[in-house]
């Protein structure tokens, strides 16, 4: 171990009779030149480490002798050219790491004798261009990193010789144009990374002879139209990332050619209006991240030929209307967020064919009406969320058809009474969150038809009274919140409650915070003789309904979101 010492000079023979020697650390050194055979004598060294030292050139012959090298590392150093022959003997070497040293130019044959190596590294250099033959030799090479260098120009052929190469890293550069024939060669490419590289244009022809490709990382770069053709040729591209770019067009038949792409990101771009057929080829597509555009027109058919779409993001747009055919063809359709748009209003059987459908996401929109049948078709729903809307009543046949919802969010809504069939037709839902609505009242027999309710949240509303009643013929064990964390508006008249007095009593209710404002209010309530059939007027309600609400769990903390 000979790092981090006061190392300048390395002189041929000083290493003489360490022949067994298979690492060597001069990492963090003062080393400026290694003179040609300054390793003569290690003939079983594996390992050498050369970083953060202020070697500039590299000269030929410098590391004769090393036919064992399997590692060498020359990171943070002074190095601006790579001439040819500098890596004579390396035969056996699979790791080459040259990163945050000075490297513009790579000369022909540089690497030409370095058969067996897999992975090498450039990364933080100094090369704006990559030259034809740069990379000849390599035959082998896994993975070329080629990330943070001031690239703005690849010749054609530059990657000539790289026949087998899986994995291609050029992303944080300076790249304006791809063009045509630019990864010639590549035939065995999987993963291409071009993110944060400036490109602004892609000439159709730009990914010819990437015959194996599997991902293609194109987000957070400038490109503002997809021009049909561009994509010709990536017949195996499973996932392309177009994310965070300036794109607002779509030219027809773009994706035509992507016969076998699972997922496509478009998200955080510019794109106004979806045109028909704009997606046409990809009957693949498992997944479409379409999420902060600002969409405000989806044409029909424009999903058209997604007949594998399983997700699909459109939230953070600009969308008024759910159209009756929007999302005709997405049988396959399971996930579905149209949050956060401007949608005031759902046509009826805008989800009639979307039966695989199981999340649905509207919050965050401007629904005031909700007309009967409106989730028609929706019998494998299981998630529904509409909290923060405006809505203020709900039809008897709004829910019907939802056999299979298990959660409903209706927070943050203009609800002010619950009634008889509401929530008709929600024969499975098991969690219903009402909470920061204006209810003041829950009408007898409103919630009768949840039979698998176990839990219903209700807290910041304008109660101040709550029935026994209400809860009767709702399965049991039941959670309810009825307080937050906070202030909370409902404003309890704790004379009223002597029944949830009676279960904490008898230990089968659970209070967790308060729900009247002042405890002794609470603490002071006496419920009335057991043995009454009657109220008389006071605070006592019948033996035989308190029995029967037993089991109801009285919890005033807030609970985890699960939305």
């Amino acid at each position: 171990m000979l790092s981090s010492n006061k190392i300048s000079v390395l002189e041929p023979g000083m290493l003489t009779g360490l022949g067994n020697l298979v690492s060597l650390y001069l990492n963090h050194n003062q080393i400026s030149v290694v003179p040609p055979r300054s390793f003569k004598g290690l003939t079983n060294l594996k390992s050498l480490e050369l970083a953060s030292n202020t070697i500039s050139v590299l000269q030929a012959g410098m590391f004769a002798g090393l036919s064992t090298l399997t590692s060498l590392n020359l990171d943070h150093n002074n190095m601006s050219v790579l001439h040819g022959g500098v890596f004579t003997g390396l035969r056996n070497l699979t790791r080459l790491s040259l990163e945050f040293n000075l490297v513009s130019v790579v000369q022909p044959g540089a690497f030409s004798e370095l058969n067996n190596l897999q992975r090498f590294s450039l990364n933080f250099n100094k090369m704006s261009v990559l030259q034809t033959g740069s990379f000849t030799g390599l035959n082998n090479l896994d993975t070329l990193h080629l990330r943070r260098n001031p690239i703005s120009f690849i010749e054609q052929q530059s990657f000539i010789g790289l026949e087998s190469l899986p994995r291609l890293e050029l992303h944080h550069t300076n790249i304006s144009v791809l063009h045509a024939g630019t990864f010639l060669g590549l035939k065995s490419l999987a993963f291409l990374k071009l993110q944060n590289s400036q490109i602004s244009s892609i000439e159709v022809g730009a990914f010819s002879g990437l015959e194996s490709i599997l991902s293609l990382e194109l987000q957070q770069n400038n490109i503002p139209v997809l021009d049909a053709g561009i994509f010709t040729g990536l017949k195996t591209l499973r996932e392309l990332h177009l994310e965070k770019n300036q794109i607002s067009s779509i030219g027809e038949n773009t994706f035509s050619n992507l016969e076998s792409l699972d997922e496509l990101h478009l998200s955080h771009n510019r794109i106004s209006i979806l045109q028909s057929g704009v997606f046409m080829g990809l009957n693949k597509l498992t997944k479409l991240h379409l999420q902060y555009n600002i969409i405000s027109v989806v044409d029909e058919e424009a999903l058209g030929g997604l007949e594998s779409l399983n997700v699909l993001n459109l939230d953070f747009n600009k969308i008024p209307i759910l159209q009756a055919g929007m999302f005709a063809g997405l049988n396959d359709i399971k996930i579905l967020d149209v949050s956060a748009n401007n949608i005031v209003s759902i046509e009826n059987y805008t989800f009639t064919e979307m039966e695989s459908l199981y999340r649905l996401d509207l919050q965050n929109n401007s629904i005031s009406v909700l007309q009967s049948g409106v989730f028609t078709g929706l019998k494998n729903l299981e998630w529904l969320d509409l909290r923060n809307n405006s809505i203020s009543s709900l039809d008897e046949a709004t829910f019907q058809g939802l056999v299979s919802v298990s959660s409903l969010n209706l927070e943050d809504n203009q609800l002010t009474t619950l009634h008889s069939g509401m929530f008709t037709g929600l024969i499975a839902l098991r969690r219903l969150y009402l909470s920061r609505n204006h209810i003041n009242h829950i009408k007898e027999g409103s919630l009768d038809s949840l039979h698998s309710i176990s839990t219903v949240r209700l807290y910041n509303n304008n109660f101040t009274t709550l029935s026994p009643d209400v809860f009767i013929n709702l399965p049991r064990p039941l959670t309810l919140q009825l307080s937050g964390l906070q202030a909370d508006t409902n404003q309890w008249n704790c004379s009223s409650l002597c029944w949830l007095k009676h279960e904490e009593q008898h230990g089968t209710i659970r209070l967790l915070r308060p729900i009247c404002t002042d405890d002794r209010d609470w603490s002071s309530l006496q419920y009335g003789d057991p043995g009454e059939s009657d109220t008389d007027g006071g605070a006592g309600v019948p033996f035989s309904m308190v029995t029967q609400v037993s089991q109801i769990q009285m919890v005033g903390l807030e609970f985890p979101s699960v939305w």
